[in-house]
């Protein structure tokens, strides 16, 4: 099945993927600066991409 969007928590440190069928759930790591927008800041960038 294809993906169609993946979203991440940052505070449960989840990874959800959305599939045609269902969806799955994952841990994930995010960055150890915490969320940011900021290019080169070591963050993860929040918001659709």
């Amino acid at each position: 099945m294809a993906i169609e969007s993946i979203e991440i928590n940052l505070q449960t440190q989840n990874c959800r993927v959305f599939k045609t069928d269902g969806f799955n759930d994952y841990p994930c790591s995010t960055a150890f600066n915490g969320p940011g927008e900021q290019e080169g800041s070591g963050c993860t960038p929040r918001g659709g991409h």
